[in-house]
């Protein structure tokens, strides 16, 4: 029988990223980051800032917004921030909490340790940048 050292932490498994990314990673994203709360219409981004942060979101739904026009709508295992932090450019969309949302928060450090530490996890995020950059 095949036993992993770690189990996936509870606060990930109705998410997507549990199906993607290893236990030990998800051990180490929920260690390095800080369990965030928002509810409808606080925002998770904003347009044209300078990007401190990234959300993982764990439940609930957001809607992405580019100069006023709905781009998007994401939920539950959706990354939010990371081609700010990538790229050193300023956020090229607002994220809007549209319900109740239960979130993880890295600081720049804590994204870059992230990266560094997790290679599963680095290609999945790296991989969402590229998409949403190739569609913009």
């Amino acid at each position: 029988m095949f036993f992993t050292k770690h189990h996936i932490p509870e606060s990930f498994a109705d998410t997507t990223l549990a199906d993607r990314v290893p236990a030990d990673e998800l051990v180490e994203l929920e260690r390095l980051s800080t369990p965030v709360r928002f509810v409808p219409g606080d925002l998770l981004t904003k347009e044209n800032t300078i990007g401190r942060e990234v959300v993982f979101m764990l439940d609930g739904s957001a809607t992405v917004t580019r100069r006023g026009r709905v781009i998007a709508e994401v939920g539950p295992g959706s990354v939010i921030g990371e081609m700010a932090l990538l790229t050193g450019d300023t956020r090229k969309a607002t994220v809007t909490a549209s319900s109740d949302i239960r979130a993880i928060v890295l600081n720049r450090r804590e994204f870059a340790t992230l990266l560094d530490q997790c290679d599963v996890l680095a290609r999945e995020v790296l991989n969402t940048a590229i998409t949403r950059k190739a569609a913009a």
